[in-house]
C-alpha cells in the first residue's frame, strides 16, 4: 500500500471521529474528553507489557532540484493543506487545540485499549502520530513489535527440552488456579490479573515480607479502593467468596524498560519455583541470577536461599542441559557464584559445555561463565582432541605394531593370526559405512570422524566379543610379584591360588606393558578362553595328509575347539545377536593357518580386542556422577583437574 493511499485512509478515518465529536451533545463530548484524559491518566504506567504502536506520519518532500520542484509545486501545496487538516483534527481528539501549531511540528495522540483477556489477548497500546522532521534530519520508521519478543523472551519447561518462544507475561495459563483465592497483578495500573493461586502456597514459604503483603491485599479492605481503577467485569466473573486476596506486585520507580520487564519476568518466576513450573526469561543465566536475589529479598536471614533453587532445578529437571548450549553455559556460570557454589550442578554444566565448546563459543552466555572456567574449558577441550586423533590414529587401521613384544616365544603363528584379525575388522566396518573406513561423512566441526555415536557403536561390539571369550576365571590382583614386579594372576576356579609358572605369562606381560606405558587401569581378566590343542599329537616329522576327508574333518576339530572355547551358553542373547560376534565366530571357524594350533591364533586376536577396548576407554568413559548423560552426540569425559574453580588459590601479585 502506497504512503498516499495510507495517508487517505487515516484523514477519512479521522473526518468521521471528528464528526461524530462534533455532533455529539455538549455533555458527550465532555464525558469523551474526560474519558481520553482518564485514558492519558493510565498510560503512565510503568510499562505495558504486551503493547502494538502504529505511527502514521507526514514529511514534507523538498525537491532536491529545480525540474523536481516545478513537476511537485502542486502535490506539496496539497500535502501542506492535508497536514493542517490533520494537525487541528488530532488536537480536537487530544482536547488540546494548541497543540496542532506546535513549534516541533509533532502532534501526538496516545491512548490504551484493553481487549478481552484471554490466554493471548493483553492491553494494547496505539500511537498516532503525525510528525514533520526538520530539513537535514529525517528519521527511519521502525515497525515496533512487543516488548518481550523484541527482548526474546524464552520459556524452559525443564526435562532436557529445549526452550521455546513465550510472550504471556500478562496472563500465564501456566500459573491460573481456577480454584485459587489470591490473584496477583503487576501494579495497580493494570486492569487483569497475571496470576491466580492459593494463598496457602504463599504463606507456606515463610517469607514476612510475602505475608504482609498478602494480608494488606485483602479484598474486603481493598475492593472499594480498586474498583475505580478496573472495569467490574475484568475479574473473569470471579465471585466475592472466591477470591480473598489482591497482591499488586509493582516494579522498582526509576528503572529502564528492561529493568521492569526483568523484574516482572521474576516475579513469574518466584510463583512458577513455588507451583514447580517451567522458568521464563532473556537468558538462563539472568533467570536464575534474578530469581536468587528475589528469594534472597523475600527471606533476608535465611542463608539456604541457593539451597531452595538448586530443590526447584532438581525437582523440574531444569539442570538437564543436553543438548542445550546456552543452557549448560547458564547452568555452569551460576553454580560457580560466590553465594552458590553448588558442585554438582557446575560439573553437570562444565562437562556439558566442554562437549558442545564449538557451540557455545559464539553464545552470549559463554560470557557469563568466569575466566577461570572459560580457560578451563578450552584446556579440557584441547587435551580432549589429542585423545580423540591418538586413537583415530590407532583404530583408522587398526595399527598396533608397537605394543608387540620382541621376546614373544609364538611371534610367528600369532602375528600372522593377529594381522588377518585387522583385516577382517577393516572390512567389517568398511561395510557398515559405505565401504569407506574410516567414515568421512561423520567428520564434525573439529575434523574427528570419531564421534560420540562410532565410538559407542564400537564399544558395544567389542563388550560383546570380550564377553564372548573371556575367561572369567583368571584376573587381576593389586599386589605385585616381587621377583617379576609384575601383577599376580589368580585363578579362582577350585580353591584360589597363584597361577604356578607353568603357565604362560606372555600376555600378561604385554598388557602389563601396555597399561602401564599408556596409564590405563587393567581390565580385570585379561585372558580369553583357549581352545583346546590340535596339533599337539602330530609328529614333527610327520607330513600333513592332503586328503579332502582328512581336510574336512581337521576343519571340523577346529570349529569345534573354537565352540568349546566360548561363553555361548553364559552369555543373553543381546550377546550372541551382536552383528561383530556372528561375524567373529564365522571368521574365526574358517580362517584356516596351516599348522597353528587354534590357541595360538586367539591369542593374536585377542591381543587386539584388548588394545581397542582400552582404546575405546579413552573417550568412551563419561565423567561418573553426571545427573543426565544419554542421548547425547558428544563427549563427557573433560579432564577435571584443578576444579572447581573457587578451590583454587590465586596469587594477584
Amino acid at each position: 500500500m502506497s504512503a498516499a493511499l495510507k495517508e487517505r485512509l487515516f484523514n477519512a478515518r479521522a473526518r468521521s471521529s471528528d464528526s461524530r465529536l462534533s455532533t455529539a451533545s455538549p455533555q458527550t463530548r465532555k464525558g469523551q474528553e474526560g474519558s481520553t484524559k482518564a485514558t492519558q491518566h493510565c498510560n503512565h504506567s510503568p510499562w505495558l507489557l504486551r503493547r502494538t504502536s502504529v505511527q502514521v506520519s507526514s514529511e514534507s518532500s523538498e525537491p532536491h532540484c529545480i525540474g523536481d520542484s516545478v513537476k511537485t509545486a502542486h502535490t506539496q501545496t496539497c500535502v501542506d493543506q492535508d497536514k493542517r487538516g490533520l494537525r487541528t483534527r488530532l488536537a480536537k481528539l487530544s482536547g488540546n487545540p494548541g497543540s496542532g501549531n506546535s513549534d516541533t511540528g509533532h502532534t501526538a495522540l496516545q491512548f490504551e485499549v484493553y481487549q478481552g483477556h484471554e490466554a493471548g489477548n493483553f492491553g494494547t497500546t496505539v500511537t498516532i502520530q503525525a510528525v514533520q522532521p526538520s530539513q537535514d534530519k529525517c528519521r527511519d520508521r521502525h515497525e515496533m513489535k512487543g516488548l518481550e519478543q523484541a527482548a526474546s523472551v524464552k520459556r524452559w519447561p525443564g526435562g532436557g527440552k529445549p526452550s521455546e518462544a513465550w510472550g504471556k507475561l500478562m496472563k500465564d495459563p501456566e500459573l491460573w488456579d481456577a480454584t485459587g483465592d489470591t490473584l496477583v497483578y503487576f501494579g495497580y495500573q493494570q486492569p487483569q490479573p497475571s496470576f491466580r493461586l492459593r494463598s496457602s502456597v504463599l504463606t507456606e514459604f515463610g517469607s514476612e515480607a510475602l505475608t504482609s503483603e498478602l494480608q494488606d491485599g485483602q479484598r474486603r479492605n481493598n475492593s472499594a479502593f480498586l474498583s475505580h481503577l478496573r472495569p467490574a467485569n475484568t475479574i473473569d466473573m470471579l465471585t466475592e467468596s472466591e477470591v480473598r486476596y489482591e497482591m499488586q506486585l509493582s516494579a522498582p520507580t526509576g528503572g529502564s524498560r528492561l529493568d521492569i520487564l526483568r523484574h516482572h519476568i521474576t516475579t513469574r518466576n518466584f510463583i512458577a519455583l513455588l507451583l514447580r513450573k517451567a522458568l521464563v526469561g532473556l537468558t538462563f543465566y539472568q533467570a536464575l541470577t534474578d530469581l536468587h536475589e528475589r528469594i534472597q529479598a523475600y527471606l533476608p536471614t535465611n542463608p539456604n536461599c541457593a539451597l531452595i533453587l538448586i530443590r526447584y532445578l532438581i525437582e523440574t529437571q531444569l539442570h538437564n542441559v543436553c543438548n542445550i548450549p546456552a543452557n549448560a553455559a547458564g547452568l555452569t556460570a551460576w553454580s560457580e557464584h560466590q553465594e552458590v557454589c553448588w558442585l554438582e550442578g557446575w560439573r553437570e554444566g562444565f562437562v556439558h559445555s566442554s562437549g558442545m565448546y564449538t557451540r557455545i563459543q559464539g553464545l552470549p552466555e559463554f560470557c557469563d561463565i568466569s575466566h577461570t572456567s572459560r580457560a578451563l574449558l578450552q584446556r579440557a577441550h584441547l587435551e580432549r582432541q589429542v585423545r580423540i586423533k591418538d586413537v583415530e590414529r590407532r583404530l583408522s587401521k587398526f595399527d598396533f605394531e608397537d605394543m608387540w613384544p620382541a621376546d614373544f616365544k609364538t611371534v610367528r603363528t600369532t602375528y600372522v593370526s593377529m594381522d588377518r584379525f585387522k583385516r577382517f575388522l577393516y572390512l567389517f566396518y568398511a561395510k557398515a559405512n559405505k565401504m569407506i573406513w574410516p567414515p568421512k561423512e561423520t567428520m564434525d566441526d573439529n575434523g574427528c570422524w570419531l564421534t560420540r555415536p562410532i565410538v559407542d557403536r564400537m564399544r558395544s561390539d567389542f563388550d560383546a566379543l570380550y564377553d564372548m571369550l573371556v575367561d572369567r576365571d583368571i584376573y587381576w590382583t593389586e599386589s605385585k610379584d616381587l621377583e617379576s614386579c609384575n601383577r599376580v594372576l589368580i585363578y579362582s576356579k577350585g580353591p584360589e591360588s597363584k597361577i604356578g609358572h607353568g603357565f604362560d605369562h606372555s600376555l600378561a606381560q604385554v598388557f602389563d606393558r601396555f597399561d602401564t606405558t599408556n596409564s590405563y587401569s587393567h581390565i580385570s581378566r585379561p585372558y580369553p578362553l583357549f581352545p583346546a590343542p590340535i596339533f599337539s599329537l602330530r609328529s614333527t616329522k610327520a607330513q600333513p595328509s592332503h586328503s579332502n576327508a582328512d581336510n574336512k574333518t581337521l576343519t571340523a576339530r577346529i570349529a569345534h575347539a573354537y565352540s568349546e572355547a566360548s561363553n555361548a551358553l553364559r552369555v543373553g542373547a543381546r550377546t550372541t545377536s551382536n552383528t561383530l560376534v556372528e561375524s567373529f565366530i564365522r571368521f574365526e571357524k574358517t580362517d584356516e593357518l596351516k599348522d597353528v594350533e587354534p590357541s595360538d591364533a586367539r591369542k593374536g586376536r585377542w591381543i587386539i580386542i584388548y588394545c581397542v577396548l582400552q582404546l575405546l576407554s579413552r573417550v568412551s568413559l563419561d565423567i561418573p556422577g553426571l545427573y543426565f548423560a544419554e542421548n547425547v552426540p558428544y563427549f563427557l569425559n573433560p579432564r577435571l583437574e584443578n576444579t572447581p574453580p573457587w578451590s583454587l588459590e590465586y596469587d594477584d601479585g
